[in-house]
């Protein structure tokens, strides 16, 4: 209801000349706006196209600072700098109104990946910040990494910082993660009884010598196995892992024909 009295009296202030430039309203739509605030949290972003009132408002903006917006003036949600086809506020997590069509759609793509990947990059910070500190990283499994000569650059960053945020990330993988799911894989099969055998690892990739006839078997027993490593980490560790973890499990003769199992 707010959202179409909102509307209706912009439509009246835009047809009065008080509002200049652009006007996109958003009557007869409230209803798309509404669903999708249902099953958002309050920390969630949102970034749509240009008619935007109803998402900045949904999202939390007053309608007082985006009535002002409209009016081009300092106390709207975007300065007066936007008008009606850029309404934004950090607080709300709103990212826009964005004016060219489809224009939302890879920032939308690139936001969504910074969050799923946060986790990742505050790590990335405290790795730096250790290694320029005491000058080694220490992982939570006790392996360690040296950086003697590591120093804060005037950017912020640190040198060798590709080694830095590379090196024990890497480690942790190939020497932590993947043996866990060696260990928990290795466990179901004991249990299913299979004939099929583990064999190798390959940097980050667990390979198994599947028996014919066990596929199906085997491929489940990889999607319970490599699912168990999250709580695997933090019962043998205690590392509360909180940034995704994403697996794929491929079957073939050969290296070159291999296709992707996928059970969804």
């Amino acid at each position: 209801m707010l959202v179409r009295r909102f509307e209706e009296k912009s439509a009246q202030l835009y047809g009065q000349q008080k509002i200049k430039g652009f006007c996109h309203l958003y009557i007869g739509q409230e209803a798309v706006v509404a669903g999708a605030m249902s099953v958002l949290r309050k920390e969630d972003g949102m970034i749509t196209a240009y008619r935007d009132h109803a998402h900045a408002v949904a999202k939390g903006i007053t309608a007082k600072a985006v009535m002002a917006e409209l009016f081009g003036k300092i106390t709207g949600c975007s300065k007066g700098k936007g008008g009606s086809m850029h309404m934004f506020s950090k607080e709300h997590n709103f990212y826009g109104g964005h004016g060219i069509v489809g224009g939302q759609m890879p920032l939308g793509a690139g936001i969504a990946f910074a969050e799923k990947y946060k986790g990742i990059s505050k790590w990335h910070e405290e790795l730096q910040t250790q290694a320029i500190t005491y000058k080694r990283i220490k992982l939570p499994t006790g392996r360690e990494y040296s950086f003697p000569y590591a120093e804060r650059m005037p950017w912020g960053g640190s040198s060798y910082g590709t080694q830095i945020k590379n090196y024990p990330v890497q480690g942790l993988a190939t020497a932590d993660i993947v043996p866990l799911a060696c260990i928990k894989i290795y466990k179901l099969m004991n249990e299913q009884k299979v004939k099929s055998l583990l064999i190798n690892t390959v940097h980050d990739s667990i390979v198994a010598d599947v028996y014919p006839g066990e596929e199906v078997v085997m491929s489940k027993i990889f999607d319970q196995g490599t699912a168990s490593i999250i709580p695997a980490l933090d019962e043998y560790y205690g590392i509360n892992f909180n940034v995704p973890l994403d697996t794929e499990i491929k079957m073939g003769y050969n290296w070159l024909d291999m296709k992707e199992i996928n059970h969804d």
